[in-house]
């Protein structure tokens, strides 16, 4: 149409130079046809027919003339529709571009690759996000490398470093240990029936994929620790023979042993370890106490060591809260079947063991950690070094 438009101008512009030409002949003959006729050789009517053939050829330049002017208004109708045309199109094309982005919105894509632990929508199911997105998914992005969100008492979190090593334990693979270290540990406290934790974040390899997100873990941390000393058992620190005050304190001069009455350290970490269920008797049976009793050996060679810490939706991790040296006395049975007290200083502890750090024991030795008033009782108690347990006198070993 728009090449047809501009054609009718180019024929129309031919045409008013064809008129145009046409009324210059026409002019010329005028003025023959005048002259031959003011020297009498024309008539007059040749006169009038040349103007009027004059007249005609102008007024036909004229509507030649205005013909064009109409081909080229239809000619700028068409160019104006052309560019509406144009314009319609553009907006359909963006039109097209928004219903497609629309589309688009309506496949939810993951922002990351990894593994869909959680699903909370179904395929089909409508979804609107108003202020805030919706959660669809939970993806775990690299399950070889995990986290352990644990809650850490105040008590304990002061001693904890980042790049600590830690420990833990989960419940379905109960023999076995994990290993992580401490990636961060943050402020902001949490209270809860009055007990204030703070969080702090555990990061471990999985390259098995054998744990899983949302496991219970117990954690241990250790914030103290002692290497290559004696280890001497809670239960001899509790011990407490059934003996007269004079009796004892008579027994305290014959060894040098200074008594000032107050509760030591470690009889005070002695009595946590009964709680903690380490598999020593809390005193053994002492005075009017059940029949039974028995030694245990310091250990040496070993490792004493402190944990504190705790596991996300778990329990709090064993572990010692003190890194000075205290006092406490310990009894040692000799060959003679002779208690003798030994006043050791004591460090950190495990909550089964405490480190030594001074006194005069030596591994081997054997402590007294129970002792029985019922002696029938204690004959039946009675078994050879190494077995399970035994009367006033004989060792226990572990």
């Amino acid at each position: 149409m728009l090449q047809t438009a501009t054609a009718n101008v180019g024929t129309m512009k031919a045409n008013i130079a064809k008129a145009h030409a046409t009324a210059v002949n026409m002019e010329t003959q005028l003025r023959r046809t005048n002259a031959l006729a003011e020297q009498g050789v024309l008539s007059a009517q040749q006169k009038d027919d040349a103007q009027a053939n004059y007249d005609t050829a102008v007024a036909s330049e004229h509507a030649t003339e205005a013909q064009e002017k109409q081909a080229e208004a239809q000619l700028a109708a068409t160019v104006a529709q052309r560019d509406q045309a144009k314009a319609q199109v553009l907006m359909k094309k963006a039109s097209g571009d928004s219903a497609r982005l629309q589309l688009s919105y309506c496949t939810i894509r993951a922002p990351v690759d990894g593994t869909v632990i959680n699903r909370t929508v179904n395929v089909g199911q409508p979804v609107a996000a108003s202020l805030q997105a919706p959660n669809l998914f939970s993806i775990g992005e690299d399950l070889t490398h995990m986290l352990v969100y644990t809650n850490t008492d105040e008590a304990d979190v002061g001693r904890i470093q980042v790049g600590a090593q830690a420990t833990f334990r989960v419940d379905t693979f109960p023999r076995e240990t994990f290993y992580g270290k401490v990636a961060q540990v943050r402020m902001n406290a949490t209270t809860i029936q009055n007990v204030v934790t703070y969080n702090t974040t555990i990061e471990f390899d999985n390259p098995d994929l054998r744990l899983f997100p949302g496991m219970t873990a117990y954690v241990s941390i250790p914030v103290a620790w002692a290497n290559n000393v004696v280890k001497v058992p809670n239960g001899a620190l509790r011990f407490k023979p059934d003996l007269t005050d004079s009796e004892r304190q008579t027994l305290y001069a014959k060894y040098g042993i200074k008594d000032n009455g107050r509760a030591t350290t470690a009889g005070r970490i002695g009595s946590a370890a009964a709680a903690s269920n380490d598999g020593a008797p809390a005193n053994g049976g002492g005075q009017g106490g059940p029949a039974g009793g028995g030694t245990r050996r310091a250990q040496g060679g070993g490792e004493a060591g402190a944990g504190g810490g705790g596991g996300q939706n778990g329990r709090r991790a064993a572990g010692g809260n003190s890194q000075r040296e205290d006092t406490g006395i310990v009894w040692k049975l000799n060959p003679d079947k002779t208690l003798e007290p030994i006043q050791v200083g004591v460090g950190v502890t495990d909550f089964t063991f405490t480190a030594m750090m001074s006194g005069k024991l030596n591994p081997g030795d054997d402590l007294v950690i129970g002792q029985s008033t019922n002696k029938a009782a204690a004959a039946q108690t009675r078994s050879p070094v190494g077995g399970p347990g035994g009367g006033p006198g004989v060792p226990r070993r572990f």
